[in-house]
């Protein structure tokens, strides 16, 4: 999926919680309609978006 500049903005925006990249993937995911986000990454349990482990 591209990154365009509002998902970039809007993962600045949420910055100091999170990592810079697992806002971009989260934001994105969000923008997309995304209904999970498949990671190891636990940081992803704490928002709107469900995670699920490969």
């Amino acid at each position: 999926m591209p990154l365009d500049r509002n998902s970039l903005f809007e993962a600045f925006g949420r910055i100091g919680r999170y990592h810079l990249f697992d806002l971009i993937h989260y934001i994105t995911a969000l923008n997309n309609d995304c209904a999970k986000i498949i990671s190891y990454d636990k940081d992803f349990d704490n928002l709107e978006i469900r995670r699920e482990e490969p």
